[in-house]
C-alpha cells in the first residue's frame, strides 16, 4: 500500500547488519532510520484507527435506533441491536427496516405497502409489497378504510408458523410459507419480504413478524469488507519513491566503482584503508553507498500527508456551508458532510465532471418556477436578466 514503509524498513535492516557485523562498512545508525518508521506507521495506525473509531460510533448510532414492537397486546419500543427472530414489529410511513420482515396486516388497498430499495439496489422506483391474505384478512378492519384502524389489539387472535428458507443473499428470490390456525399454508414469496435497509412509503403503517435479523439480513450478506482505498496522491507517491530508488541504487553503483577503482592506492596508507569486510567488495562497498544515499528519500514526507489529511477531512466535517438544515429533515437538527475515508480528501479537488442519469438525487426532485412565457409575454427572473413583471421565483 505504501512504498515508503518497506523501503525504508530494508534500509533499515541493512543499516543494522552493517553496525552489527563486518559484512560491510556501516556508516549510519539503524535506529536513525528505525525510529522515524516507528513514527511514521504510528502516525498512519492512528489516523486509521480514529476512522474505524468513527464507523464504529456511527454503527452504535444505527444500532440505537429505535422502532416498535408489539409486546403483552400492546406497542412498545426497542432499539435495533435487541429486535429478534419472531418479534413483531410496526413499521410506519417513511421509517426504514430494522430486520428482514414478513408483512402480516398493510393498511394499502388489499395488503398492500410500498418500499424503496435505494438502500439496497440504488434504484429509486418503489416496490410493491403485500401481506399474506390469510392475516390480512384476520387484521384488517370492518370497513374498506385502513387508516383510522389498529389492528395490534386484535393480534392475540391470530395464531400460526411462519417457515422461511435458510438465510441468503438473494435479494430478488425468497421462498417461505405461511400456517394460520387450521387453514392450507400459503406459500411465501419475496413480494412477502420486507428487507433491512428499504422503507416504507406512501403506507401509514405495516404490521410485520421478523424472520432474519443481523449478519443473516439479505442486507448485510450483501455487504462486502470495506476496501483499502488509495488516493491518487499516494499512487503518485510511489511512483516517484521507485524512481528515487533506481536513482540511489544508480548513484551508490557509480560511487562503489569509483572508490575501488582507486582501493589500490589507499593500501599504503594504514590511516585511510578500510576494515576488512565478509562482502566483495563492490557489493560491500555499494551497500555502504546506498545506505549513505538513503537521506535522498523524504522519510517525512508520509506523515506530513497524513496531518493535511487529518486537518482537510476536519475542516470538511466542521465547514458551516456545507451543513444543510432544513425544517421536518433529520429531526430538525441539520446534517453536515462527512469524510469517511480522511485519506481521501484530496481527491475532491481533482474533480472535473459528474455524470449522473439520477437528477433527483442532486435536486431532491425539489424544483421551483423561475420563468415562464405566455403568449410571447415572459414572466419571472432568470440570470442577468431585468425582472418582468410577475413572480421573482
Amino acid at each position: 500500500h505504501k512504498f515508503g514503509n518497506v523501503y525504508f524498513l530494508i534500509i533499515s535492516t541493512i543499516m543494522y547488519l552493517g553496525e552489527k557485523t563486518p559484512l560491510y562498512v556501516g556508516t549510519i545508525k539503524a535506529f536513525s532510520t528505525l525510529g522515524l518508521l516507528m513514527m511514521m506507521m504510528s502516525v498512519t495506525a492512528a489516523m486509521c484507527l480514529y476512522d474505524d473509531y468513527r464507523r464504529k460510533v456511527a454503527d452504535a448510532e444505527i444500532n440505537a435506533t429505535e422502532t416498535a414492537y408489539v409486546k403483552s397486546g400492546k406497542e412498545d419500543r426497542k432499539s435495533w441491536d435487541k429486535v429478534k427472530v419472531g418479534d413483531i414489529l410496526v413499521i410506519r410511513r417513511d421509517e426504514e427496516m430494522p430486520a428482514d420482515v414478513v408483512p402480516l396486516y398493510c393498511t394499502g388497498e388489499g395488503g398492500n405497502c410500498y418500499v424503496s430499495t435505494a438502500n439496497l439496489d440504488g434504484e429509486t422506483n418503489l416496490k410493491l409489497k403485500t401481506a399474506p391474505s390469510a392475516t390480512q384478512a384476520l387484521l384488517q378492519g370492518p370497513g374498506p378504510l385502513q387508516d383510522g384502524w389498529d389492528p395490534i389489539p386484535h393480534l392475540a387472535r391470530v395464531s400460526g408458523l411462519i417457515r422461511a428458507e435458510a438465510p441468503s443473499a438473494n435479494i430478488h428470490d425468497f421462498n417461505g410459507s405461511m400456517e394460520v390456525d387450521d387453514a392450507k399454508p400459503e406459500s411465501l414469496g419475496v413480494k412477502q419480504l420486507l428487507m433491512r435497509g428499504t422503507v416504507l412509503r406512501n403506507t401509514n403503517m405495516c404490521v410485520g413478524m421478523v424472520v432474519y435479523t443481523g449478519a443473516d439480513t439479505r442486507m448485510v450478506r450483501n455487504s462486502r469488507p470495506a476496501p483499502l482505498k488509495q488516493s491518487s496522491l499516494e499512487k503518485i507517491t510511489n511512483n516517484a519513491m521507485v524512481i528515487i530508488l533506481l536513482a540511489q541504487g544508480l548513484f551508490a553503483l557509480t560511487s562503489a566503482w569509483a572508490h575501488c577503482s582507486g582501493l589500490e592506492s589507499l593500501k599504503g596508507h594504514w590511516y585511510l584503508y578500510p576494515q576488512k569486510i565478509l562482502l566483495p567488495e563492490m557489493v560491500g562497498w555499494w551497500l555502504t553507498f546506498f545506505t549513505l544515499y538513503s537521506n535522498l528519500m523524504p522519510i517525512s514526507l508520509y506523515p506530513t500527508v497524513e496531518f493535511c489529511n487529518a486537518f482537510q477531512s476536519y475542516f470538511i466535517t466542521n465547514d458551516r456551508k456545507m451543513f444543510y438544515k432544513q425544517k421536518g429533515f433529520n429531526n430538525d437538527a441539520g446534517f453536515g458532510a462527512k469524510a469517511r475515508s480522511s485519506n481521501l480528501c484530496q481527491e475532491l479537488g481533482q474533480v472535473n465532471y459528474i455524470f449522473s442519469d439520477k437528477t433527483g438525487t442532486l435536486t431532491q426532485n425539489d424544483m421551483e418556477l423561475k420563468r415562464v412565457s405566455i403568449a410571447g409575454r415572459k414572466f419571472g427572473t432568470f440570470g442577468d436578466d431585468v425582472p418582468a413583471p410577475g413572480f421573482n421565483g
